[in-house]
């Protein structure tokens, strides 16, 4: 499960992001702020949608640290 919060107010912005079947171990941020990136322990990422915070796509992939580089066209599974 992923949650994302509202650092200033300390409260937590829509639902939590569930899917992950373990210990999620990574989220980033794409540098345009419109996707979350999460890798998890059960081998999976997923890509969210930060505005809706809906799942976008969960591509196949062993990476638990997956990243966005600073232009944001790819991800690096």
């Amino acid at each position: 499960t992923v949650r994302v919060w509202d650092v200033e107010g300390g409260v937590q912005i829509g639902s939590p992001l569930e899917g992950h079947t373990s210990g999620v171990l990574s989220v980033a941020f794409s540098p345009d702020g419109k996707r979350i990136v999460s890798g998890c322990w059960d081998n999976t990422v997923r890509v969210w949608e930060n505005e809706q915070l809906a799942l976008i796509v969960s591509p196949p992939s062993s990476m638990l640290h997956p990243f966005t580089p600073a232009d944001g066209m790819y991800l690096h599974l």
